[in-house]
């Protein structure tokens, strides 16, 4: 019987399949399970259960990487606030080690990009909270100025590096 679970390596049932060649068919009430009657999972049950997934970067599976995103969003924001530092800052350089231009963890499918948008969301709404109103309208002038600037000269470079090339 055992041999007959090693042999079915396909799919996650190989142990739902050997409970049910254990169980007997003659009786309508089985009788008591002792422990010594349980199966026990030796180290070849390990080997078929790491063989059943794929451990191949980037992770690919949906469980295991949410598993990879709640572990970074829980704990990188708590160590870097023991630094006195802002934890979208460790959440943005995590994103930056942890993805497809760093160690190539995590791969950028549908659900990443969803999370990255987001995260950028997140990350632009944190910055009109932390916007002193006061101060920004007694430099009213200075910060439009700022603001224009900011989106005219690259657009202008972007424009004229069309144009040329």
């Amino acid at each position: 019987m055992g041999a007959n679970v090693r042999k079915n390596r396909e799919g996650s049932c190989h142990i739902f399949i050997y409970i049910l060649q254990r169980l007997p068919l003659k009786s309508s009430n089985p009788p008591p399970l002792k422990s010594s009657s349980l199966p026990t999972f030796a180290p070849e049950m390990d080997i078929i259960f790491l063989s059943l997934h794929d451990w191949s970067l980037p992770i690919k599976n949906p469980v295991f990487l949410m598993c990879v995103l709640l572990l970074t969003v829980l704990t990188v924001p708590a160590l870097l606030q023991r630094f006195k530092l802002p934890g979208i800052i460790g959440l943005i350089l995590m994103g930056a080690i942890l993805g497809p231009h760093g160690i190539n963890l995590l791969e950028q499918g549908d659900g990443i990009k969803l999370l990255s948008k987001i995260g950028l969301l997140y990350i632009m709404f944190w910055a009109g909270l932390e916007i002193d109103m006061a101060s920004f309208l007694k430099n009213k002038h200075k910060s439009a100025t700022f603001g224009m600037l900011t989106f005219g000269l690259p657009m202008l470079f972007g424009v004229a590096l069309h144009l040329f090339f």
